[in-house]
């Protein structure tokens, strides 16, 4: 028999392995182009006029925190300030050994913090993850948020509302209690 008349073979088809591989890649290249492809005005933002400086007067304890369940309700970057409103959830929660975790839009997040007795945070390690995908405007701010979360170095409390905050780079995080202390 020919060369000739033998069928061409086929290419080998990717094993379930590379497409695992592939998929966080994949992933997170998608988050990074997001804020890109974002219609203008997808996220509400008001003037950097707006937003308050951290309040640098009341340095958190952690007994401070803990037991709360807190909501962001914004998030200034450089001089855009982004308010949260009733769409979109974010939360975070401190347990007594500096375990943070919380719904950051669409996935659940988790990490460990360090809160000094000046309100100084420590990040040792990086934010984990869950891995669901989600409408790209929840995408986008939870990109944002896991991205500026990781950035803020101190913390404060005043009248209710917790602030995370980095001034070096514009980094404002503004939380209020979304649930009473547990008892």
């Amino acid at each position: 028999m020919s060369t000739m008349n033998r069928p061409m073979p086929r290419p080998p088809r990717p094993s379930t392995m590379s497409i695992r591989r592939f998929m966080p890649v994949a992933c997170a290249a998608l988050l990074l182009l997001l804020p890109a492809a974002a219609p203008s005005g997808s996220l509400p933002i008001a003037s950097a006029a707006a937003a308050e400086a951290a309040d640098p007067a009341d340095p958190v304890r952690l007994a401070d925190i803990v037991g709360t369940e807190w909501k962001l309700v914004s998030l200034t970057i450089g001089d855009e300030v982004q308010e949260t409103g009733d769409a979109v959830s974010i939360t975070l929660t401190v347990d007594e050994n500096g375990r943070v975790s919380g719904r950051s839009a669409v996935n659940r997040y988790f990490s460990t913090l360090t809160l000094g007795e000046d309100g100084a945070i420590e990040w040792p390690g990086p934010l984990g993850l869950t891995r669901m995908a989600g409408p790209p405007h929840l995408m986008q701010w939870e990109a944002r948020y896991t991205g500026a979360l990781v950035k803020t170095t101190r913390m404060t409390k005043s009248e209710g509302t917790l602030v995370l905050a980095d001034e070096d780079d514009g980094v404002v995080l503004r939380f209020t209690a979304a649930a009473d202390k547990a008892e």
